[in-house]
Formats: C-alpha cells, structure tokens, sequence
C-alpha cells in the first residue's frame, strides 16, 4: 500500500484484498497443530487452515428457501380453489413473494393466532368462530398447516409450522423471538385438528353428488364454522370400468319361489311328530271373573327400572273389583 500511494500505481489495488488470503494459505497448516511446538527452547504458535464456508452456507440457504417455496405453490394447486381469490400465490415469483408477500402474510397469521382462546371450540362465541374459520380458510388457501413432530429427548409431539413460513418473512438471529413459536401448544393442537376437519370435509362435499350434497345442505351437515368457505358440489364420476365392475361383481343366486317347510328331526334322523295344540280365541273362551284380560286394568312386567317416587302396592289391587 505504500509502494502504491507513494508512485501512484493504482493498477496494483486490485490485488489488495488476495493478499491476507495468501498469506492465510501459505503460513497455515491444514492439521490443526499443538498451541505450543518447543524447538530448541522455544515457543511457536501456528494457526488452522481453515477453507472459506459462507458460500455454502448461503447456498443451502437459498437451497431451502427455494423449496419452502416450491412446498408453499404446491400445496395451492392441490387445495383447489379459484385461482382468481384474493389468497391465490400461484402466479407469484419467488423474488414477487418474498419481497411483497411473505411479511405480511406470517404476520397475519401469527395475530390471528395469537387472538385465539387456548379452549374448547364448542366454548367459543360465533365473533370468535368465524375468527377462527377465516384463519382456517386461509391457512389452507395458502397451504399452511401444523404438523406434530416428536422431540428425540423427551418423545413428546411438538407443532411446527409446514412449510416454515417463518423462515422465509424472518432472518435467523430473530428466529427464536418469533410471536409463531410462543403460541400455546393447545392453540396448535386445535388448529390442526380444525385444519385436518376442514379438508376431510371439503373432500367429502367435492366427491358427493350434487343432488347427495344439495340435501346435506339443507339439513344442515355442513362445516361447524359459520364462516367456512363452501366448496362446490360437482358429481362423482366413477372411476372403475363397468364392464370390469359387472366381470368382478358377486352373482347374485336364483330366488327359489317353492319354499319347503322344514320338519324336525331327532338326533337319528327321525321326523318329530308334535301335538296340535288347540288355541280357542277370546270369543270361545268361557268368561271368568278372575281373567285378567276382562278387566279394565291389568299389568305387564317390563325389565328395566325408575328413578321416580315409588310406593309398595300390592298386586291384588289390581285384581279386585
């Protein structure tokens, strides 16, 4: 640097910046030495060699937040949905949605969250369950979802975000303050639960009939948030040959219309020969007054029991005239 100021060589600058790399190079060793090496009563001190990481770093990097994008338009096309909605990302860049979208939209999800009472959703009031159905609506519009992963310590299901949008709309020394990882652990649970009901749902009305979904409508078997998206109903189209469904059907047998009474047998095989019993109906029956049939009121045992007020009560109340 001086040769350089001094004759205003300039052209020599360039090199500036190779020659603490040289000197990395040439005085180091690719072993890691002792501190101290003794020779001849004294001490030398060598450093490491140590190759350049941050490129790879950073390319791992952007390795993994090319995927989280990639997971994040994937999981959209395979929800379904109008491509047109205002949550729709498929049509966005990489460089479009990192830049414009990705902040705000871990910042909605992480206040939305946040608002949620840790509690039973049977326990909320319908502001809060239509709350809770937009965030719904909206995690799986964009392709959100918490999925358990178990701790290899302690084996206990913790809820991570999938894909972790956190990752993308945040910088890694401000990962752990993040509002996303202090939400409660039943607030987790019970938004994947809702998630996972929320889908098996719109699955189910999308591979209904529409006249099948038409009366689930009316009778109301629809989703228990108020404020849930409604899938169109489009009719099922079957997807076995009928051709191979009537080859692989079970054949039915032919009815038999002469239907032979069935005789009993003793255990050599003998046919069993019963008494005709005679049953004289109530008109040729003698009147008696003792019949509890010619009585207004008359009583009949049934299994079971009351927890009303009982009383002992004699049955021969009931004969008496």
């Amino acid at each position: 640097m001086q040769h350089i100021q001094s004759s205003q060589d300039y052209a020599l600058m360039r090199y500036a910046t190779v020659v603490p790399a040289w000197f990395h190079l040439a005085f180091a060793n690719a072993t890691p030495p002792p501190l101290e090496a003794r020779w001849a009563g004294q001490s030398r001190t060598t450093a490491a060699l140590r190759w350049p990481s941050a490129f790879r770093e950073i390319a791992d990097s952007a390795n993994r937040t090319l995927g989280v994008l990639d997971t994040l338009i994937g999981n959209q096309w395979r929800a379904g949905g109008p491509s047109f909605s205002r949550t729709s990302i498929r049509f966005l860049t990489h460089r479009q949605f990192i830049l414009d979208a990705a902040s705000y939209l871990n910042k909605l999800v992480t206040n939305m969250s946040l608002s949620l009472r840790p509690v039973n959703t049977q326990l909320y009031n319908p502001p809060e369950k239509q709350h809770l159905a937009r965030l719904v609506g909206l995690m799986i519009a964009v392709g959100l979802d918490w999925v358990p992963q178990q701790v290899t310590d302690t084996n206990d299901p913790v809820y991570h975000l999938e894909p972790p949008l956190d990752a993308l709309a945040q910088f890694s020394f401000s990962m752990g303050s993040s509002d996303m990882t202090s939400l409660p652990y039943a607030t987790k649970q019970m938004l994947a639960r809702e998630l996972a009901m929320e889908r098996m749902r719109r699955a189910e009305a999308a591979n209904l009939p529409s006249e099948l979904a038409v009366e689930s409508d009316a009778k109301g078997n629809v989703s228990m948030l108020p404020g849930a998206t409604a899938v169109r109903k489009r009719k099922s189209t079957p997807t076995f040959d009928s051709f191979m469904a009537a080859r692989l059907a079970p054949k039915a047998a032919p009815l038999d219309i002469t239907v032979e009474k069935k005789v009993r047998r003793d255990f050599f095989g003998r046919p069993i020969v019963g008494t005709s019993e005679k049953f004289e109906s109530k008109e040729n029956q003698t009147p008696t007054a003792d019949n509890p049939i010619n009585k207004t009121i008359f009583f009949k045992f049934n299994t079971g029991y009351s927890n009303a007020v009982r009383r002992p009560f004699s049955i021969n109340n009931f004969l008496t005239k």
